[in-house]
């Protein structure tokens, strides 16, 4: 019996240490996992991953937005100023939920370089004014705001303009009392007059300083404001003391019984206002030089209810409005695109990259490419031209048939690109309108456009035929196609025009689209792998009234040449000398047949050329970049309901690109894509940071829990 309980003893001794053993592993085991666990919540919410799985690309920046976050040298910081009320609609909650959403993106691309808040300007009014502070100390503002102050203290300081009329007046004001107490003669009148006037000037001299110190002690103060209040002081001064000098000696010359001291008291006023004047006087030259006031069109930008976005550095700020945010193609449309990616990128492109480029778009004939004319149609470039600044370039015009100098440029830029746009041609129509005709396009012309290409290296060339009227093409031998063929050894073949057409039945054929510009495009292409080609959009191209391209095969030695665009062979793609007899045909018959004159593909339509640091892009189609070709529009359905979507954004980005490849900034490519406003995000702060505890915290102490209770069931 003795030896069956030492036995049993044991055995229990045994199974206590086993239990002990095993929930002791349990326990090392759960502490394990929810150390890691721990470690691994941690480490997402300080490096996040996110990992975009919609089709579209909806949930993601651009490669060319997140290339250029990537290569930051610089610390950036993305303010959104959306503003939130009791009362807003919903739509505004939904603009600021959808920047919000950018901005996230932007932040969680570079945490390192980027940082992004949101302020309420209507209930943060401190984070506010401490957001304008920091803004006066940007170096971008400082000449300007330290100019203005300096005006302001040459009238407030001591010593400053303010005592200095103050004593002035004060001293005639106690002169003319001393006068005018005794009046002699009527003389001693106007020296009364005189006490009143300047009784009154040192009132409002006493007011305006006053009051300019109180508002330079605003957060928002307004260089402008204290300026005016300056200004205006002088002005009344000033008048005031011209009139006493004018009128004064005018009442000394005829009053004959005007006494000697007041007789002496104000013909002299002109020497004792001398020096008070000569000082007003410079400071409103002062005053005038300074012109506008940056600073204050800024703060005027990001108003309390503006719904801006501001991206700062040290040194600079930048404002995306609203408004450039959300566009409408249409203004009579109330759907609107979300261009906050475009806009912003181009925001902190311009912050970050204090180098410039200068495009110089050269003309021949035909109207202003920026700006319109009373009563014609709108510049054909003037969308495009805010695109090109966007991407942080300088956009000038050069009218050749006014000038054959190339157009100053202050500051001169870093580069300079010429985008060499086809000479009009004279319209064989004018006439018959009774208007005009263009003088012709000479050999000085073409030799001022190649003298500038060749000392910048850098230039893009568009060839192909021009529309007229609905119904007509114009075409003309290309003034620059034997320049390409000598020294790039790239062939215009100006004389025949690209035609798209589609089988109706065996040998006859009708126009692809409605239209002429969509019967004479290039779509449907083949493009290269070449870095200007390169992403998605480039493939949605429309290029019209195109002339084929084709590669020498004899080029000059060292020139290196690629193509970027390919009009595949196709049934019913032509390139034709006489497209007129294709519209008789049409017009006439309802279709067309092939005609001796017509050529088969494949045509190159856009090439790229390099040799040693020189570079050029061929692109031939004239107007692919207007604006009504590279931004039309179409309105779509989407589950979210309406969209406008772009038809060929191709355009833009072939132009666009091939500047970037010419300026040598390939990682600016693609930059700035359209984003859908439907990133899923936490909007609320503390939201954000209840889930961080929750993940950190409380799912691995709810594990710990259970396995605890796992290891009280298990050691029973």
């Amino acid at each position: 019996m003795a030896i069956e309980k030492r036995d049993s003893k044991k055995a229990a001794r045994g199974t206590v240490k086993r239990r002990l053993l095993m929930g002791t592993n349990v326990a090392v085991s759960i502490a394990l996992l929810v150390g890691v666990v721990t470690v691994i919540q941690v480490l997402a919410f300080s490096f996040p991953i996110r990992l975009d799985m919609t089709s579209s690309g909806v949930n993601s920046l651009g490669e060319g937005t997140e290339n250029m976050l990537a290569a930051l040298d610089t610390n950036v910081r993305i303010t959104s100023l959306y503003f939130e009320t009791d009362r807003e609609t919903e739509e505004q909650a939904g603009y600021r939920q959808s920047v919000a959403d950018l901005i996230a993106l932007y932040e969680a691309t570079n945490r390192t370089r980027v940082s992004t808040r949101w302020i309420n300007p209507l209930k943060d009014h401190d984070k506010y004014k401490a957001l304008i502070t920091d803004l006066r100390k940007k170096g971008k503002f400082q000449k300007e705001l330290a100019e203005c102050q300096d005006r302001l203290d040459a009238f407030t300081k001591s010593d400053g303009l303010s005592d200095h009329l103050t004593s002035l007046l004060e001293a005639e004001k106690e002169s003319a009392a001393a006068i005018a107490a005794s009046p002699v003669s009527p003389a001693d009148r106007f020296v009364a007059q005189i006490e009143d006037a300047c009784g009154q000037l040192i009132d409002d001299l006493r007011v305006r300083h006053d009051r300019i110190e109180d508002l330079a002690a605003t957060a928002d103060f307004r260089t402008e404001t204290g300026i005016n209040e300056v200004s205006q002081v002088y002005r009344t001064v000033k008048n005031t003391l011209d009139a006493v000098i004018k009128e004064g000696a005018a009442a000394a010359a005829a009053d004959a019984s005007i006494t000697p001291s007041t007789k002496a008291f104000l013909e002299e006023a002109a020497d004792r206002y001398a020096d008070a004047l000569a000082r007003i006087e410079a400071e409103q030259t002062s005053i005038q030089e300074m012109g506008a006031s940056e600073f204050d069109d800024f703060l005027s930008q990001i108003g309390p209810t503006s719904n801006a976005i501001v991206v700062e550095t040290d040194d600079d700020a930048m404002v995306v409005d609203h408004f450039s945010v959300w566009r409408s193609a249409n203004p009579r449309s109330p759907v609107k695109n979300f261009n906050g990616e475009q806009k912003l990128t181009a925001a902190i492109l311009r912050a970050t990259h204090t180098e410039q480029t200068a495009v110089v778009f050269v003309r021949y004939g035909g109207a202003p490419l920026f700006f319109g004319m009373p009563g014609r149609p709108p510049a054909q470039y003037s969308r495009m031209k805010q695109q090109l600044e966007d991407a942080n370039f300088v956009v000038v015009e050069w009218h050749l048939k006014t000038t054959t100098t190339r157009p100053e440029i202050d500051p001169e830029p870093t580069k300079t690109i010429y985008v060499v746009l086809a000479p009009t041609p004279t319209d064989p129509m004018a006439q018959m309108r009774q208007q005009l005709p263009e003088p012709p396009f000479t050999g000085k012309h073409r030799t001022a456009v190649l003298k500038a290409v060749k000392e910048s290296g850098r230039a893009m060339f568009l060839a192909g035929w021009m529309s007229i009227t609905p119904m007509a093409l114009l075409s003309a031998p290309y003034e620059f196609a034997d320049h390409l063929s000598k020294e790039w050894g790239i062939e215009v073949d100006s004389d025949r025009l690209l035609l798209r057409s589609v089988s109706v039945s065996p040998g006859k054929y009708r126009p692809a689209g409605g239209t002429l510009p969509a019967w004479t495009a290039a779509m449907d292409v083949e493009v290269s792998d070449h870095d200007i080609m390169y992403g998605a959009q480039a493939r949605q191209v429309f290029l019209p009234w195109c002339t084929p391209l084709t590669i020498s095969a004899d080029a000059p030695e060292g020139v290196d040449v690629e193509t970027l665009i390919t009009q595949p062979r196709k049934d019913g793609v032509w390139a034709v000398k006489d497209p007129i007899k294709y519209l008789e045909s049409v017009r006439r018959d309802g279709y067309v047949t092939r005609l001796e004159d017509a050529t088969d593909g494949p045509f190159d339509l856009a090439l790229a050329a390099k040799r040693g640091d020189d570079k050029i892009v061929v692109v031939s189609s004239r107007e692919f970049a207007t604006d009504a070709i590279a931004f039309r529009s179409q309105l779509v359905v989407q589950g979210g309901g309406l969209a406008i979507r772009s038809v060929s954004p191709g355009n833009i980005t072939l132009l666009i690109n091939s500047l970037h490849w010419l300026n040598d900034n390939s990682e600016f490519m693609n930059l700035g894509k359209p984003l859908e406003p439907a990133v899923l995000s936490i909007e609320d702060p503390a939201t954000e940071t209840t889930v961080a505890w929750l993940t950190i915290g409380v799912w691995p102490g709810l594990a710990s829990l259970c396995g605890v209770a796992v290891w009280w069931v298990r050691r029973r």
